[in-house]
């Protein structure tokens, strides 16, 4: 018994131990989240907060390092117009800030999350599979785990957030890879901020630089207005004085008190003309006391004779006296009592018509002088002083004086009013114009609706709002116009516009005043329905919703029915959900309500992310069986049907899956267009068709040809297409027996695009062709205007031609057109004699399908040799 309670014991200390570790563990992992919660809370606030970029990264930098795994961590941003990458923030215990040029970083792991703008988490292994696959080359100290996110603006990668480790045995986790996910989209909203501020800042600058021009405008006014009222006032002085009645001492006095308020007049004279006109005297004379006053003199060749003989104001600096006495011009003797002269001026006295005197002031200090407004002020005065004789005619001058000058007051006084009423209009736009910056960085410039900024902003505060009141719910409807680019590529896209705003009226009747109603671009819309009751009530609004999207409008004249998906997610406040998470998963929910036949609603579950995980996982796999030439092309013959002879072979991709198993391409085109490898995948099956035309001449003769199906992306863009003709062009085959066909499903697009890209494919000799006729949505009248060498009619109509008479019309009637239009029309999906026999009967030239031979690879050493 003793031995059983100690093993029992014991038991249960081991099972204690376990469980305190287990506690222990877990402990760390809710410490460890809750660290990590707060640094990205920092980084968030940073983000909005931040006055400027170097100030972001700096308190940036010891955030970073808080987390495990980023001490080594950096900032590349791409500069386009220099083509070279900028590294605003850069932390590494290995190497240096790195000055390689922009073409060997593009060739870098930091390059390869640049150009596909997806992120990358590789260890060792997997960064030396990259390297050995030629997708990266390796540039500084070898790291052993690598983990890079691309920063985008707009769904444009500008650069890209890198963490690196030295540690050997280091791995990135999810964790990490979502922390540095975090930190790029506030690393991207920071710049997207300081940006639209700097912008901002500049405009204001603009403004403040205009409006302080100004006002330096102003200043000047109004010192030219105070410069004029003190002459005014000086004036009027004068004035007064003439008009005092005061003996003549007491009147040169005032008048020189007078200049003394108007310039530098410490030394002032008067010399007037005897009535005999030969001698000057001096009736007035200041200079203090270290000159004495002159007297009575005749008339000679002095400074007061110059200003007479001139018949104007006269002012003569030292260098011009001087000059003056030295030619002779100027008497030695004549003003002994003016010595040391630093400036000079003289203005004549005009009495009764006649120049009687000379008013004059001088200077004999060096740091005082006169310039030419000063002279014609001395003149100015001088008139005045020469009408005290006339007293009559000196207040009928003020008189006038006072009322133009009183006018130019006025006008002036109207002038600074225009001018201060333009002063805050300006003000005023300036303010609209700051109000406008911060409404555009919020909404959608066509809608006028709330834009992602302003929606993700709303989100938080919706999630914040939930946590706080438990009983409180709300749902988010993410919502995707079906069939918006029809419009666009058929009507234009001031059609598409004018779509877009009518939907966005009917969304906004559909919802309450507290919901938020948001575009986030392109045809999606974004609908925050707040304080919902059940998941019943979004159900209903969803159905409205839908109802009153499918109403009809007119667009160019034409009525058009449009329609609409929608996916919701709704929000728990027992789940840690961020408005990024809240937004991914309804856009998962729509992808499966267009997926499921478009025009309905779907809930989001658990399961629709992992499908969007796992699609892109298959993206991913995809990409690496076409870099690793895992694609094998199958080849079906093209029969005549009359003849029952070969005369083509049609190329068709196979993917065999590790997992999957062999894939066609209805299966893994999805996972090609979604990973932007379509044209690749095109231009890989021209390359290994090439490869096998010696064995399929061997099949089709000299005047078969090999159809090699293309998506019809590479007429999109001008770039593909010239891709796609150096591709042709630098082919060995024959061009006249290279067929390439494109999907009718696929020619919604510009018309002129369309015509521009066939025909310059045409030039290069190929021949062109239109593949599963009748599935999409062009109508006959499209086939005289394409240059197409042959038609190929969807199965559907081999299938039911032999028991439908309306589908043995369609194909009497394509008979006939090919015919005039001068095509071949084949067809396609023949399993069946009586199928073929029919076919036959209604003069269809060609045919393929299983009754003659199903897609099959070369055979193993044929292939060899050919390649």
């Amino acid at each position: 018994m003793p031995n059983r309670k100690a093993q029992t014991s014991q038991s249960e200390l081991t099972f204690l131990k376990r469980r305190i570790n287990r506690l222990k563990k877990m402990a760390s992992r809710y410490k460890t989240a809750a660290s990590l919660q707060s640094i990205l809370f920092r980084v968030s606030e940073l983000a909005n907060h931040c006055p400027t970029m170097e100030r972001f990264y700096q308190e940036l930098a010891p955030l970073v390092q808080q987390f495990p795994g980023t001490e080594n961590c950096y900032v590349a941003l791409y500069n386009p117009a220099e083509e070279r990458f900028d590294f605003p923030f850069f932390l590494d215990q290995q190497d240096p800030r790195p000055h390689i040029d922009a073409e060997r970083l593009m060739a870098g792991c930091t390059g390869y999350v640049y150009r596909h703008g997806q992120p990358l988490c590789v260890d060792s292994q997997g960064l030396a599979a990259l390297v050995e696959q030629g997708e990266v080359q390796r540039l500084g100290h070898p790291a052993q785990a690598w983990l890079g996110v691309p920063l985008k603006q707009q769904d444009t990668v500008v650069g890209v957030l890198v963490l690196q480790s030295y540690q050997i045995g280091f791995r990135y986790s999810d964790a990490q890879r979502e922390f540095l996910t975090f930190i790029g989209q506030h690393l991207t909203t920071a710049m997207a901020r300081l940006t639209q501020r700097e912008q901002t800042e500049r405009l204001i600058e603009h403004r403040t630089q205009a409006l302080s021009r100004a006002n330096k405008a102003l200043q000047a006014e109004v010192a030219q207005r105070r410069r004029a009222e003190r002459l005014q006032g000086a004036l009027l002085e004068i004035t007064e004085i003439t008009a005092s009645g005061r003996d003549i001492n007491s009147f040169y006095r005032a008048i020189h008190s007078v200049l003394r308020h108007l310039l530098y007049a410490d030394n002032c004279f008067v010399a007037l003309l005897a009535p005999d006109n030969q001698w000057l005297t001096f009736p007035y004379f200041e200079a203090g006391d270290a000159l004495e006053a002159p007297v009575t003199r005749p008339l000679g060749d002095g400074l007061t004779e110059r200003v007479m003989a001139a018949q104007r104001p006269v002012r003569l600096s030292r260098e011009t006296i001087e000059a003056a006495y030295r030619d002779g011009s100027l008497g030695q003797n004549v003003d002994r009592c003016l010595i040391d002269l630093q400036d000079w001026m003289g203005a004549p006295l005009l009495i009764e018509g006649e120049i009687r005197g000379v008013l004059a002031v001088f200077s004999q200090h060096p740091h005082y002088g006169y310039d030419d407004k000063d002279l014609e002020l001395l003149g100015f005065v001088s008139q005045h002083i020469s009408t005290a004789i006339e007293r009559r005619q000196a207040l009928e001058q003020r008189v006038r004086y006072r009322e133009e000058l009183e006018r130019k007051v006025t006008e002036r006084t109207r002038e600074m009013h225009a001018m201060n009423v333009d002063l805050q209009r300006q003000i005023q736009q300036r303010r609209k114009a700051e109000n406008r910056l911060r409404h555009d960085a919020l909404h959608d410039a066509l809608t006028g609706l709330p834009n992602r900024a302003l929606l993700l902003n709303r989100l938080d505060q919706a999630l914040k709002h939930i946590k706080r009141h438990a009983n409180e719910r709300f749902a988010l409807l993410f919502i995707d116009l079906d069939r918006f680019k029809l419009v666009n590529d058929s009507l234009g896209h001031l059609a598409g516009d004018l779509l877009l705003e009518t939907i966005a009226r009917r969304l906004g009747e559909c919802i309450r005043d507290n919901d938020t109603l948001a575009r986030l671009g392109g045809d999606e819309f974004v609908i925050l329905l707040d304080s919902i009751r059940n998941r019943q009530h979004v159900e209903e609004v969803s159905e409205r919703i839908l109802e009153r999207v499918r109403q009809p409008l007119q667009l160019e004249g034409k009525e058009f029915f449009p329609g609409a998906s929608i996916g919701i997610a709704l929000a728990d406040p027992h789940h840690n959900a961020s408005p990024q998470s809240l937004l991914r998963d309804a856009d998962a929910a729509l992808y499966h309500a267009k997926s499921a036949g478009r025009g309905g609603l779907q809930f989001f579950d658990r399961k629709m992310h992992a499908e969007a995980v796992a699609d892109l996982t298959r993206e991913a796999q995809f990409r690496q069986a076409l870099s690793q030439r895992e694609i094998t092309v199958h080849y079906q013959p093209v029969m005549d049907l009359d003849q029952q002879q070969v005369v083509g072979m049609e190329a068709l991709a196979r993917w065999h899956h590790p997992q999957l198993g062999e894939l066609t391409p209805d299966q893994f085109l999805p996972w090609a267009c979604h990973s932007g490898a379509v044209a690749e995948l095109d231009r890989y099956v021209l390359e290994q068709v090439c490869r096998d035309y010696p064995h399929l001449r061997s099949k089709i003769g000299r005047h078969g040809w090999v159809h090699v199906n293309l998506d019809l992306t590479h007429l999109r863009s001008s770039s593909k297409l010239e891709q796609l003709e150096q591709c042709i062009e630098s082919l060995s085959m024959p061009k006249a027996q290279l067929a390439l066909e494109f999907s009718e499903r696929d020619l919604l697009v510009d018309q002129r695009t369309l015509h521009e890209g066939l025909n310059r494919l045409q030039r290069l000799g190929v021949k062109l062709g239109l593949d599963d006729f009748g599935t999409g949505y062009s109508a006959l009248t499209l086939l005289p205007q394409l240059p197409l060498d042959f038609v190929k009619v969807d199965k559907g109509y081999s299938h039911k031609s032999t028991h439908c008479e309306r589908h043995r019309a369609v194909l009497e009637s394509l008979v006939a057109l090919s015919a005039e239009l001068g095509f071949v029309l084949s067809a396609e999906g023949i399993e069946q004699p009586g199928q073929h026999q029919l076919l036959k009967g209604l003069g269809c030239r060609w045919g393929q399908g299983y009754l003659f031979n199903s897609p099959q690879a070369l055979a193993k050493e044929t292939a060899s040799e050919s390649g």
